[in-house]
């Protein structure tokens, strides 16, 4: 291996670990929040984000983990649509909560919700 491939490696395992973390940080960040907003359009229950492969975040997923109240943990597509549709809801207000955009345009959230 020649002196440029390997800081071209070295670059990219750096950016990998960066990105890594920060994703890490974002979710953990987001998660918190996302509990919250979900119980309080819920009136009750809890919501949590799970990583689909922890172990490499540069590949990871993120799963959404609900327990509306009175009924059991569930993941978003054992959902009803209207429960779908609030539960996306509070995932983006957790999100622009974290990472504030000048305006948000939603188009039709409560179409599921009739």
């Amino acid at each position: 291996m020649n002196e440029t491939e390997r800081q071209l490696r070295d670059v990219i395992a750096e950016l990998d670990d960066l990105t890594s973390k920060a994703f890490a940080s974002t979710v953990e960040e987001v998660n918190i929040i996302f509990g919250r907003t979900f119980e309080q359009l819920f009136g009750g229950g809890s919501a949590r984000l799970v990583l689909t492969d922890p172990d490499d975040l540069t590949i990871s997923g993120v799963d959404i983990i609900a327990q509306l109240p009175n009924r059991r943990e569930q993941g978003l597509g054992l959902l009803s649509g209207g429960e779908r549709s609030l539960t996306a809801a509070a995932l983006i207000f957790s999100l622009l909560k974290v990472s504030p955009t000048p305006f948000c345009v939603m188009d039709e959230v409560d179409a599921a919700l009739d």
